[in-house]
């Protein structure tokens, strides 16, 4: 009884769930691949990182099947006049915080995320709560632990892989491999657009930002960021050591916010 209650909850979920195609060999990847990917996904459980509810295969792809998220991307939440979601008050700040706490949780996974940027950040609507999407989607075997043999590296890297605008400079000008801190710098750069407004660069071109930052030229959207969120300008520091941890994060980030209005109690 209980295993059929279960399946006809996961057949409701279901219904609405959203589902992502990935190609078998695409980009080069390997069924192995997929599926250590397909298999840490269902592990991670939070209540800011979209849950991974099933997967099914085909002769020509993988389909994998996430709860719906009904609301916006935060890139559409910024910098879409008609979006749903309209954000007031400390609403920007608690979507940080909300983010901060889901990279401190995959961090202390010890995996990476890689791509952290508003488009791979959807808000509900109406709680305006953030969850972190596409973690391990778009650069499967740069964003999760590596196999090595038949063990697993205690920190997931891989070649440099993301969105240049939320890149870090390491990354951009010395081809690194993905780190805690390069994930860091992309959620930095994600806040400085959430509290200001602004991208986090004013370039068009991935040659053009790498100038900029071979002169260690801080993001543009950096001079606009208020003193009170200072702290957070540390996150976008070209010295990866000195850079805030995302717990650091949460922390500072629940100093300034009003926990109980949120959340109904304080912690």
């Amino acid at each position: 009884m209980d295993k059929l209650k279960a399946y006809e909850q996961l057949k409701k979920d279901l219904e609405n769930a959203a589902v992502k195609r990935i190609m078998c060999g695409q980009q080069g990847m390997e069924d192995s691949d997929i599926h250590h990917e397909i298999n840490v996904s269902l592990r991670l459980s939070h209540p800011n990182i979209v849950r991974l509810m099933a997967v099914a295969r085909t002769e020509s792809c993988f389909l994998l099947a996430a709860e719906y998220i009904h609301g916006a991307t935060l890139q559409q939440v910024l910098h879409t006049d008609s979006c749903l979601v309209k954000l007031e008050g400390d609403d920007a700040g608690f979507i940080s915080l909300d983010l901060s706490m889901a990279v401190e949780y995959i961090h202390a996974q010890r995996i990476i995320h890689q791509d952290i940027k508003p488009a791979n950040v959807m808000v509900h609507h109406p709680s305006k709560k953030a969850v972190l999407t596409d973690w391990g989607m778009a650069n499967i075997r740069d964003t999760v632990m590596l196999r090595q043999g038949s063990k697993f590296t205690a920190q997931a890297t891989g070649p440099a892989g993301g969105t240049y605008l939320y890149m870090a400079p390491e990354c951009i000008l010395m081809f690194e491999e993905a780190s805690f801190q390069t994930d860091m710098w992309s959620l930095g750069a994600t806040y400085l657009e959430i509290l200001t407004g602004s991208a986090p660069w004013m370039v068009k071109k991935q040659r053009e930002l790498a100038a900029l930052m071979a002169t260690k030229t801080p993001p543009h959207a950096l001079s606009h960021l208020s003193d009170k969120n200072s702290f957070l300008g540390g996150l976008v520091s070209y010295d990866p050591d000195s850079r805030p941890s995302a717990s650091d994060v949460v922390k500072f980030l629940k100093s300034g916010l009003d926990l109980t209005s949120r959340y109904g109690y304080k912690w």
